[in-house]
Parts: C-alpha cells; structure tokens; sequence
C-alpha cells in the first residue's frame, strides 16, 4: 500500500467509522470461514492435492516341498500314510495414510499361498488336492497423533510350531478387535475388544474361540503408582472329540507408595476379585474369590530392615465358601557382612474353623576361603494349629504344579476328591482336558499329575490347579521344623551342597488323627563347570509317614567345544531314577543328545543332531528317539533351508508306537 492511499483509508475510516467496524466483523467472518475451509484444503496442497498416501510395497517370496512318510503301529494294527506337499507363496507389505497422516494411518500385510498335496494311505484310496491359504495382518490407527487414539485390526496366520526332532503341529490363528489408547498422563488407559480362533492339526487336533475384553489403567507421581487391570475372557476349546468352555472374569487394583530418604518404607497394596465358571463332560464348576493384601517393607538402617504382610481373601468353589485371614511379620538384620538372621512371626485363621500361629528364626552364613567361599544355614520353625468342628470338604485353589517329565509331582493335600480336579494354565485363561493334557494317578492317599506326551502342556510348564479334599476331624497340634544347609563354591567352578530337614507333629487335643506328620529329607547336589564341561548330580531321600517317601537321583553330563573356528560340537546324556518306596514303584529316566555344527562358508552351515529318551514306570512307559540333518544357505535377501527328520515313539504302555520320515526343502527371499 502506497503512503497516499495509507492516508486515504485512515480518513474514510475516522469520516465513516460504523461501516469500518462492519469491515473488520466481516473480515474476521470469512477469515474464520476460509481458515475452517482451507484445513482440508491446504493437507490436500500440503500432501500434493493426494487423498491417501501409501509406501512402495515390500516383496517377499515363499516356495516350499515337504514329504511326509508316517507309519503308526497299535493292538488294533497298523496304518502308514505318505504325503507330498508343494507349496508357492509370496508376502506383500506397504503402510500410508488416509486423507492426512494426522487422522488414519495404516499398515497392511498380505501373504497368499497355494498348496498342492498327495497324501497315499495304506488303507483306502489316496487323494490329490490343492487349497488356498490366505494370510493377512491390516492395522489401522485413528488420530494417532491425539490424546486419543483408536487401533483397529484383523489378522489371519498359520504357523507350524516344530522342536528338532519331534512332531510337527500346524496353527491357523484368526483374530480382530480395537483397542482405544487414552494418552491422558493423569491416568493413561487402554481398553481393548478381540475375538480369535486357533484351529490346531497335526498329531494333536484342537480348535478353540476365545473372546476377550480388557482394561489396562495406571496412574503415577513420585513415590506412588497405581495400576488396575481387569479381564473379560470366554474361551471353548474342543481336543481329541471332548470339550471345554469356561468363562472369566478378573480385576485387580494395585498401589505402591514409599517415602522417606531412599524410598526406605515402601508399601504395596492390592485387591483382586476372580469369577470363573467351566464346563466339561457334563460337569459345571464355578469359583470365585476375593483377595486384599497389604505389604509393608521397612529399611531402618543399612544393616536392619523388617516386613509384614496382611492377607484377607474369600474362596467359593463348588459350593464351598472359606474365608481366611493371615498376617506375617519378619526382622533381617547383616552382621559384618557374613551372618543375616531372619525372625519371623505368623498367624492365621479362616472360616474352616482353623487358626494357627507360628514362629521361626534362621541364620544365613557365608565366607570367603582359600580358593572359593563356604556358605551355611540353619532354621527352625514352630506352628501351632486348632481346629474345631467335624471331617469337612475343604476346597483349594489356584494351586501352582509344575509338570516335567523328569520329576515327581503331587498335590499338597491327602485325600483328594478326583473329580473335583481342574487344571488351567497360570493365567486361568486355559482349561486342560484330562487324560488329553494331563493324567491322574492315585498313590497312597496323595494324587500325582503328569502330563500327557501329545497334550498341550508342555514339559516344565506351570499350572494352576483347583480342587477338593477330605480334612480329619478336629485336633489341636504343633509342628516342629528344623533345617540345616552346608556348601561350598570353589575356584569359580564348583559347587558342593549338603541340605537337610525334618518335621514333627506333636498331638495336643480333641480327636487324634489316624497319623501324626514325621518326615525328613537328606538331599546332595554338585555341579561342576569347567571349561568346555559341565557335570551336574543330585541324591534326595525323603521320609514321609503321610505323604509319599521317595528316593530319587540323577546326574548329567554336557560338553560344548568349538575345535575349529568354523565347527561346533555339543553332546549330553542325563540318567536318573525315582523310587516310591511306599509303593515300590520306580520311575527310570534317561537320555542323550548330540549335535554337530559346520560353517561350510559365509553363507551356508550344516547341522546335524540325534537324540533319545526313555521314562519307564508309573503312568508313563515311552522311548523316544529322533534324528535330524539340515543345510542353511542366505545370500542377501535370499535363503534357502534343506533337512530331513526322523522320529521315533514308541508307547509300550499303551501298546502304541510311531515312525515317521520328514523331507523338507524351502526357498525364500525376505522382505527388503
């Protein structure tokens, strides 16, 4: 603007100044208007005029021959099965967004793939066939850039989940569901909707549909943070023609809060409530429980700390309603940082018409010596328990086992009412089918579980178990419990350990019991690394008058060494036994393993491994045997994989058994 038509405007504005303020209102109208109208205008300028943006695709290529010869043996004969599998895919990957990254963003993945197959079975006519799998993962993502973001997806998988020298099982996995992100830092949220099958096949067949909504809140500031987490879960999983729903429902709140110098008093605080209800062959069962617990951790001073804790919780399984209550108190104080002594206090009741109070005090010593450290320990322990009332069901839940098939497990309580028995994974969220994934064995008045060889726990899983069992009428008692530990860990390489226990149960009052608790335990342990070798041995005896006494052992050897820089060998063998002397049963275990690895060149190596197994005794009488050879080859996005598989497993329990040769061949290129 000229200076002269600067003046001119000024002038007309203070001879006319109603119609300048009617000037700048309209003004200030079609400012607001264009600004409204020019957001979608200026991201379409701003990105080109484009209404969707997406990335140049990824490529990946997937060719695959699989043959398959199997031949399975049992009382009623024998049945051989040959299969031959040509395999042709590809995996296409982009992302972008939509209208403006700052309102949807997305990801997409898509693999295709086609199969050809021939499977010839001994009995009955062969088939040819050919079918389309179609694997896809798309994720879209709202206001991403929000305090509140919306994630939508839908996925489709299969994979095929395979150890070196056991069988093959094939999982096609569908989900989709949403998830709503709360960004706000005072109490970021996330609540999220999913539903999703697995439909498993191979030896073990097994389909299952689970529905699941959950919540994730926490809210945090110096010294406190505090989470809740709740669940919705329906799961109906049907195995081998049996099958099993079960519904759940969890919420737990939990809080930190610590203060002082160093956060040296720390208080932790928690309350959950569980719902669950399963049905199985006919048979309903529905617990559900309620749990407040408070933890308080002081550090007085460097050398001084104590702890107490206080539990009240409400059980109802099957009917059974128990109310129980519990607090514990301990003092740790180091001295001259060789001697830590523990006392403790405890007490306890519940609505089962049984309280109990306790105290303990144990010492922990340690010194370094020439050429290593000894370390000892010693304890004792006494708890007094009354009871009133009559013999009464008691119920049990949440009892955590862990299944392996080296080890003798069984569960706390004598007198266990079979089928009241439920087993679900740690999280609650599976239920085990019996005599599909685990097996029961009474023995004496305990119940040993094991789990089954082509189940779904697998070996050293976790698991949580619920159940009933039959207490003894009322009577007052005191258990005496003594410990007493040796070691020592020299020259950086081997440990020795001695551990020794016993308990007694003294009779006070009301009605005896058939047996009063004696048992001890003498248990030896050493384990020597040294170099390319590691030995490791264990003797335990245990003496148990109501329980069930066992004398077990088991001693392992690994070597691992690398004599050239382009090879590497490794080989194992373990050998054990485990002997029920109330029952005279023994459970025998062993096994071996080797493997040989050879760097042919930058690109390419060869394996090779052989393995055995055998228990023998109890529920279980199996031998397992397995050989494995396979060549890897990468250059640059390319790889490709050759191996062929031989397994063994002979049931000699169930007068089963089953061979099967595997040929394996694929060619890859990734992703770039």
């Amino acid at each position: 603007m000229r200076p002269g038509d600067r003046r001119r405007a000024h002038g007309r504005g203070r001879a006319r100044p109603r119609r300048a303020t009617g000037c700048r209102r309209r003004a200030l109208w079609g400012g607001l208007a264009l600004s409204v109208l020019g957001a979608a205008s200026g991201a379409r300028a701003e990105y080109g005029g484009r209404q969707a943006s997406i990335e140049v695709p990824r490529l990946g290529i997937d060719l695959g021959y699989r043959y398959d010869s199997e031949t399975r043996s049992g009382p009623y004969g024998t049945i051989a099965n040959t299969s031959r599998v040509l395999s042709e895919g590809f995996e296409l990957e982009t992302g972008g967004w939509l209208y403006h990254p700052a309102l949807a963003t997305y990801t997409l993945w898509l693999a295709p793939l086609w199969e050809q197959s021939v499977d010839e079975p001994s009995e009955g006519v062969g088939q040819r066939s050919r079918s389309f799998f179609f694997g896809y993962d798309v994720g879209v993502t709202l206001l991403p850039y929000k305090p509140y973001t919306l994630d939508l997806f839908a996925r489709q998988g299969r994979s095929v989940l395979t150890s070196s020298l056991a069988s093959d099982s094939t999982s096609v996995n569908t989900s989709l569901g949403a998830t709503l992100n709360l960004k706000y830092p005072v109490l970021p949220t996330l609540i999220s909707l999913s539903h999703g099958t697995t439909d498993q096949s191979g030896f073990y067949d097994a389909y299952e549909v689970r529905d699941e909504l959950r919540l994730d809140s926490r809210h945090e500031r110096k010294g406190n943070r505090t989470n809740f987490n709740a669940y919705a879960l329906s799961l109906e999983r049907t195995a081998l023609g049996g099958s099993v729903r079960s519904r759940n429902a969890y919420g737990g709140l939990r809080n930190w809060l610590a203060w002082g110098e160093g956060n040296r008093v720390q208080l932790n605080s928690g309350f959950y409530a569980r719902w669950s209800r399963t049905d199985q062959a006919g048979l309903t069962a529905e617990s559900q429980s309620l749990s407040l617990n408070e933890s308080l951790n002081w550090q007085h001073t460097k050398r001084l700390r104590s702890n107490y804790s206080l539990t009240l919780a409400h059980d109802d399984y099957a009917g059974l309603a128990v109310d129980r209550a519990s607090f514990n108190a301990g003092l740790t104080h180091l001295l001259y940082e060789n001697l830590t002594t523990t006392a403790t206090v405890r007490a306890a009741a519940d609505s089962l018409k049984t309280n109990s109070y306790g105290a303990g005090l144990s010492f922990a010593y340690q010194r370094a010596i020439p050429g290593g450290t000894i370390y000892a320990g010693l304890g004792t322990d006494a708890l007094v328990t009354k009871r009133w009332g009559e013999d009464a069901l008691q119920p049990v839940g949440d009892e955590q086992q862990r299944l392996s098939d080296a080890a003798l497990t069984l569960l706390n309580n004598r007198n266990v009412v079979l089928s009241s028995v439920v087993v679900t994974s740690s999280d609650g969220s599976v239920v085990y089918a019996e005599g599909v994934d685990y097996v029961l064995e009474v023995v004496g008045m305990r119940v040993r579980i094991n789990r089954s060889p082509f189940g779904a726990i697998a070996d050293g899983q976790s698991v949580l178990v619920d159940y009933v069992w039959q207490a003894n009428a009322a009577y007052d008692d005191l258990t005496r419990s003594h410990s007493f530990s040796l070691g020592f860990y020299l020259w950086s390489a081997w440990r020795i350990t001695y551990r020794y226990g016993d308990s007694q149960q003294e009779f006070l009052g009301g009605t005896p019991p058939d047996l009063l608790l004696s048992s001890t335990i003498h248990a030896v342990e050493t384990d020597l690394s040294w170099g390319w070798s590691q030995t490791r041995a264990l003797w335990e005896d245990t003496q148990n008058n109501t329980g069930v006494s066992t004398r077990r052992w088991r001693v392992e050897e690994a070597l691992r060494f690398q004599p050239t820089p382009t090879t590497f060998l490794s080989a194992s063998v373990y050998l054990g036994q485990t002997t029920l002397k109330d029952v005279g049963t023994t459970d025998d275990f062993r096994g071996a393993r080797a493997e040989v690895q050879w760097m042919v060149s930058a690109a390419s190596k060869l394996r090779f491994e052989a393995a055995y197994a055998a228990v023998q005794g109890g529920a279980l009488d199996t031998v397992d045997k397995g050989l494995l050879a396979a060549w890897e080859w990468n250059y640059g996005l390319w790889r490709a994989d050759a191996s062929y598989r031989y397994l063994n497993q002979d049931d000699r329990r169930s007068g089963q058994s089953r061979e099967r040769h595997v040929v394996y061949f694929t060619a890859r290129r990734s992703l770039n």
